[in-house]
Parts: C-alpha cells; sequence; structure tokens
C-alpha cells in the first residue's frame, strides 16, 4: 500500500512538472509579434482569447506608444490587425516582423 502511494504522489509531482516546463517553454498562450529596424526592438504581445494588446514595448523596456489597438482589433479581428501592423511597419519604419 505504502508503495502504491508513493508511486500516486511521485506521478502527481511529475505530472505538475512536466505542466510547468510546458507552460515555460510554450509561453502563456500570448501570440508575441517582434518587429526589428536598425535603431530598434518592439515587442507587441496580443492575448488571443480575448483578442486584445496585453502590451507593446521599445528594446530597453519602455512603453511603445500604440492608439486605438483594441477597438480596431474588434473591428477586423486580431489576425488581420497582425498582417496590418505587420505591413505598415515595414512600410514606414523600414524593418521586419515576425511572429512568435
Amino acid at each position: 500500500m505504502r508503495k502504491l502511494i508513493a508511486l500516486f504522489i511521485i506521478g502527481i509531482i511529475g505530472l505538475i512538472a512536466f505542466l510547468s516546463i510546458k507552460k515555460a517553454l510554450t509561453g502563456d498562450g500570448a501570440i508575441s509579434l517582434v518587429c526589428k529596424t536598425a535603431n530598434d526592438t518592439i515587442t507587441v504581445k496580443f492575448d488571443p482569447t480575448s483578442e486584445k494588446a496585453i502590451s507593446a514595448t521599445h528594446k530597453d523596456g519602455t512603453d511603445f506608444e500604440m492608439k486605438d489597438v483594441d477597438e480596431r482589433i474588434k473591428k477586423i479581428g486580431l489576425l488581420r490587425y497582425i498582417d496590418e501592423f505587420t505591413r505598415d511597419f515595414e512600410e514606414k519604419k523600414g524593418g521586419a516582423c515576425f511572429k512568435k
């Protein structure tokens, strides 16, 4: 009986460890958009479940100003907004964006 309880506890600990490692490797489910120029790197994170922007920061950690993002995402959808933002960034800033 003790062996069975010990195996059960080891199994629970193993499951918790596996799920923790999986979450650390895959992230929190957010869609990250990393846009790079010669001078700066901007990281924008989106929550696909609520279709909202979580954060937008420069490489040095300061906030990147984005206006009316959530309203635009509601209007055209998250994936279309990411494509639109990427296209505008590449045309206006001369950089490149990568979705993670």
